[in-house]
């Protein structure tokens, strides 16, 4: 969107959030709530990526990490300035047919450690949740939180989805976006990510093909504007999608009908959403994003709140639901 669409919709952020709370995650009706709905304004001079729809990129601070408590072993330094990490071999689209619809993809990785810690991987900072039910290969569970991160820094947020990954034997990890504030507003960010997922893959044995993936707000933009359209078919699975999504920047490859089926995507957000109104002086950031991952060919469903604005509903509820509906055979 321009950028004086991007400020406007700021500023009405913060004011609906004095008014009405209307850019809260509300957990429970008593947990803090996230404040999800900003989006940054673009530095000056950057420009709008040409893509109908698309959310301006806007380059963000990065502030200095705290200590983590441990560390995976890690390679030189990346592009960014930020600490490498481990990474596998990168696997091409045409490698993918080599596995078979259902089929389980082993990392084969080993020595991850089996106690919740948190770790530092390109600049990334992950909260790691291993279930003690775990087998081999492991499902990975992602969580991605939205804009200004404060569902992050209160783990209470994402409690339940621990609670949900230790029942259903996932390895559950929620990170922290390099900037700590915004997953959407770099592109550099979906490489981060990934080597997030390859440094996690060396370390423990993950079932590559079936990763959960969930994201509230700018996590769900993250998702839908840079990490699927450049990763998608390296890292498939099944991605729920609350309160947020927006248009798809190019993809970096060919979607054919098996990366297609690879990859299924679940929308949750209200209709009263100002991401998903049709009329609104922002564009329906939500539709366009689920019309372009349809005719693409993915397998795409959604959920549409009555009365609902932006993530005004417990979002751990219906990502635990996309979830439970992904595990099934």
């Amino acid at each position: 969107m321009p950028i004086f669409g991007s400020i406007s919709l700021h500023l009405l952020c913060m004011f609906t959030i004095l008014t009405t709370s209307a850019c809260g995650n509300s957990i429970k009706g008593a947990k803090s709530s996230e404040t999800a709905g900003t989006k940054s304004s673009a530095a000056a001079g950057s420009k709008s990526p040409a893509i109908a729809g698309t959310k301006t990129e806007a380059a963000a601070s990065v502030s200095e990490p705290s200590p983590p408590v441990a560390k995976l072993p890690q390679s030189p330094s990346s592009k960014n300035g930020s600490p490498g990490s481990p990474l596998i071999p990168s696997q091409e689209p045409s490698q993918l047919s080599k596995a078979p619809p259902g089929s389980k993809l082993s990392s084969g990785g080993s020595g991850g450690a089996l106690t919740n810690h948190v770790v530092t991987i390109d600049g990334v900072e992950v909260k790691v949740y291993p279930s003690s039910k775990m087998t081999k290969p492991a499902r990975l569970a992602v969580w991605l939180h939205g804009d200004n991160a404060s569902g992050y820094n209160n783990d209470i947020i994402f409690d339940e989805l621990i609670k949900y990954s230790e029942q259903n034997g996932l390895l559950f990890i929620a990170a922290l976006a390099p900037n700590r504030s915004s997953w959407w507003t770099a592109k550099v960010h979906a490489d981060n990510f990934a080597h997030v997922i390859d440094a996690l893959h060396a370390k423990y044995d993950i079932d590559k093909t079936k990763t959960l993936y969930s994201g509230v707000s700018g996590g769900s933009d993250f998702m839908t504007i840079h990490f699927l359209p450049k990763y998608g078919f390296k890292y498939p699975g099944d991605v729920a999608l609350t309160c947020g999504g927006s248009n798809a920047l190019p993809f970096s490859y060919a979607v054919t009908p098996e990366i297609a089926r690879s990859i299924r995507l679940h929308y949750v957000y209200g209709d009263k959403d100002f991401l998903a109104i049709p009329d609104g002086p922002y564009g329906p950031q939500i539709l366009y994003s689920i019309d372009t991952y349809t005719k693409k060919g993915f397998s795409v469903t959604k959920e549409v709140l009555p009365g609902k604005r932006h993530c005004e509903f417990d979002t751990y509820v219906k990502i635990t639901e996309a979830w439970t509906t992904f595990l099934k055979p």
